[in-house]
């Protein structure tokens, strides 16, 4: 990646600046202290553990885990006492007249993504009733499925796995050729300890790619998949990740199936097949020799699937806490909180680290900032689809609850939750005496014992949401741990019971007070000049 230097005037302007900047600091930092008090890493942990549970489905943005995210946070602005900072491209409306906003923390914008059409449906045909299901209650289609309209007659096939090494195989005794096959979501045995399928660690089998692909060189038409009776306890469409951005989002790349694929609730699998679903789901788990696949005579499946493009409203989540001289301007704080959602064998990537850490971190330092108000606003904000590339805030800077040139400062946090425990990193003040001094005295008010690293992670810069305001000239910083890309970066396994509460505690002070004393300075920060952006 590029480089950025920071050019300025000569080095004996710059070391009288940073001197004023010093002294200007030094005469500050008295009401400081009261807010760090509500930077506790017993705090962070409780926000990382929730953000980062399996509830949040891995907060890919725009999705309903990730939505249940925004309200989390905006619950915690609330409660902290911060003022809405929020936005809507339309008014609500119900009956046609303008309704309160139920979320005045969102500061909405839009993408274009996709959308399962209203035309998708899923039929029964017997000898007897015919059965139409409900989109979103009894069936929703695989984001990655194949579109197109089939029909044929209904087979059963067990989880739709062939798995020799365990003496396992759902295809013995069965044609698929022109047939709509049913299967279980997922594997078995899956949360058992063992030898067989690895126990509780899901294999490739578990893919939906890999069932779809199986049962179409079978000759299937289309794969119905039902929710696990045993293993997963809510009986509800898993949303699939829709609505489906486009684009790379740090996560699992979905292979596009080669027919189309369909998720069923219980209710509706046990209704299709006329089948006791529970019972051979349990009996597949007791023995895995014993195939209960079979053809469901008399009963025909169609099938459609269909997609299309509409906007989507994304939420970034904007806090204020009003400065005793807001005339003088706003700094920034912020952090995103979007990460990569699901794969397509269900595994939740939570991303801890990445970035409930830093979302938890924020929300401890709305507290902080609403105990003590700096002299210019704050403006605090959980940033979306970062992990798309930087969308969240760059819709912000295009749309600000303060005009970037009356900015004046912005501090990024972004995976603040491991690296060694002994360093933190500060990027973005390479080569600015300012900013140097700023982290210098703001590391000093924080009373954080860490060493900070200032001079590496140029190769990151370009990488987070800082990035979207030092485009538009705002001097800016990135803290992080040193070592980002650790062994479960925008992997599956970024959990919560890796985070290390204490580093997030150390980060979130320095963070704090660098922030709070760029805001409450007599004079800003210089702008980044435009020919360095």
């Amino acid at each position: 990646m590029a480089q950025h230097r920071l050019e300025g005037p000569p080095p004996v302007t710059f070391l009288r600046a940073a001197l004023l900047l010093a002294a200007s600091l030094l005469a500050t930092g008295g009401d400081l202290r009261s807010g760090l008090s509500a930077i506790s890493a017993k705090k962070i942990q409780a926000h990382v553990e929730e953000l980062s549970s399996d509830a949040y489905e891995g907060r890919s943005a725009a999705t309903p885990g990730f939505l249940r995210a925004a309200a989390y946070i905006e619950d915690h602005f609330r409660d902290a006492g911060l003022e809405p900072g929020g936005g809507r491209a339309a008014p609500v409306t119900a009956g046609g007249e303008a309704q309160p906003d139920p979320h005045p923390f969102f500061r909405m914008w839009t993408r274009e993504g996709t959308v399962p059409d209203p035309s998708c449906r899923v039929e029964l045909q017997t000898g007897a009733d015919d059965l139409e299901f409900e989109a979103g209650v009894d069936f929703l289609p695989h984001r990655a499925s194949a579109e197109g309209s089939v029909e044929g007659e209904a087979v059963f096939v067990g989880y739709a796995i062939e798995a020799s090494k365990w003496g396992y195989n759902d295809f013995r005794g069965v044609r698929l050729e022109d047939s709509v096959a049913v299967a279980f979501w997922h594997e078995p045995r899956e949360t058992r300890s063992g030898k067989a399928f690895d126990g509780a660690e899901w294999t490739r089998h578990a893919s939906v790619y890999e069932k779809a692909r199986r049962v179409a060189a079978e000759g299937a038409r289309a794969l119905l998949l039902v929710q696990d009776p045993l293993h997963d306890p809510h009986d509800r469409a898993p949303d699939f990740q829709w609505p489906l951005l486009p684009g790379w989002n740090g996560g699992p790349r979905d292979k596009p199936c080669p027919i189309p694929v369909m998720w069923l609730s219980l209710d509706a699998g046990e209704k299709l097949t006329g089948l006791d679903l529970k019972g051979i789901h349990s009996s597949l788990d007791r023995n895995l020799r014993k195939s209960r696949s079979r053809v469901l005579e008399d009963r025909r499946i169609s099938v459609r699937v269909k997609f299309r493009r509409q906007p989507i409203e994304v939420p970034n989540v904007v806090g204020r806490v009003k400065g005793t001289e807001p005339d003088l301007g706003a700094v920034v704080v912020g952090a995103h909180y979007d990460h990569a959602g699901m794969d397509d064998r269900g595994r939740i990537w939570n991303g801890a680290d990445d970035n409930a850490s830093g979302t938890s971190v924020l929300l401890t330092l709305a507290e902080a900032f609403a105990k003590a108000p700096p002299r210019r606003d704050v403006i605090l904000i959980a940033f979306a689809a970062e992990e798309f590339g930087l969308w969240g805030s760059e819709a912000y800077a295009q749309d600000p609850l303060v005009p970037m040139d009356r900015t004046m400062f912005m501090m990024n946090i972004d995976m603040v939750g491991r690296g060694n425990g002994k360093e933190l990193a500060v990027m973005g003040a390479w080569d600015s005496r300012e900013l140097k001094a700023l982290v210098k005295e703001g590391h000093k008010k924080s009373g954080a014992r860490i060493k900070i690293d200032t001079t590496g992670g140029r190769q990151f810069w370009r990488r987070s949401d800082q990035y979207n305001f030092f485009r538009h000239g705002v001097p800016a910083l990135f803290i992080s741990e040193v070592g980002i890309e650790h062994e479960d970066y925008h992997q599956p396994t970024d959990t919560s019971d890796k985070i290390d509460s204490r580093m997030s505690e150390r980060a979130g002070r320095v963070a704090y007070a660098i922030a709070w004393l760029a805001a409450d300075a007599d004079d800003p920060l210089p702008r980044v000049p435009e020919e360095d952006r």
